[in-house]
């Protein structure tokens, strides 16, 4: 079933409604940086550590600035990850995030939603090449693309504490 977009109240900020879509779109990635992406496959979840995490809450969308609610070493988490695909093979997302958008969604079996996540993340890997200056290190954009139920932010400050407004 191809995915198409559908409108699913999932979160909310001040008492209005907002798609993951939306939710995406209130936080800031600009010129932060991907730490870490970490799989708990037993329990569906994907995490991304970012190094700073914040919000935009003007109306006309820009960041502006604003540093109330900044989280420093967020995390992005994913929950009710059905898959994951990194492209291209072989490469580690661990620089700057381009961008995380909602591609899509669909009915899972289960009646509830699932969306495909796509973000773009500079990404490394050494190459096969071996120089007089030691291993080359190849730089590539990397695309990864989660099929999952929901996104939502953590604060390590307060674990097990789910933002989702």
């Amino acid at each position: 079933m191809p995915f198409e977009f559908m409108a699913v109240d999932v979160n909310l900020r001040w008492g209005v409604p907002m798609e993951p879509k939306q939710f995406l779109d209130s936080i800031y990635l600009g010129d932060r940086g991907c730490k870490c992406v970490l799989i708990e496959g037993y329990i569906e979840r994907l995490i991304m550590v970012v190094d700073l995490i914040s919000r935009i809450l003007s109306e006309s969308g820009e960041w502006d600035f604003y540093q109330d609610e900044n989280i420093a070493d967020g995390r992005i988490v994913f929950s009710r990850v059905k898959s994951v695909e990194f492209s291209p093979p072989g490469f580690i997302p661990n620089g700057f995030i381009d961008d995380i958008e909602v591609e899509g969604s669909e009915l899972g079996p289960d009646g509830k939603p699932l969306y495909l996540f796509v973000a773009s993340i500079s990404g490394t890997r050494n190459a096969s090449t071996v120089t007089t200056a030691g291993n080359t290190t190849e730089r590539a954009e990397v695309i990864l693309r989660i099929k999952a139920g929901g996104v939502h932010l953590e604060d390590p400050r307060f674990p097990g504490k789910e933002i989702r407004d």
